[in-house]
């Protein structure tokens, strides 16, 4: 089979979504450090940040992936 027709078998959003599924979980941890300054600060109500929940469920449960969330809250200068 040649490259063209592993392509269209694909589909043209192929690749966009293996990209996609590779970065948005890097993003999602990486706003966490604004939004939670954002919120500290007052910017931001609790609602919002439930969507950050799956991270607060490991940082509690899970103690390396806790410490780094709290060093990484630290960078943003959320206690």
């Amino acid at each position: 089979m040649s490259d063209d027709q592993h392509q269209l078998e694909r589909g043209p959003f192929g690749g966009c979504l293996a990209v996609a599924a590779l970065v948005l979980p890097i993003i999602y941890v990486q706003l966490i450090g604004p939004v939670g300054w954002l919120n500290y600060h007052g910017y931001l109500s609790d609602d919002v940040t439930v969507v950050y929940d799956p991270l607060r469920y490991l940082n509690d449960n899970c103690k390396p992936i806790g410490s780094f969330l709290e060093w990484y809250l630290g960078l943003w200068g959320v206690p």
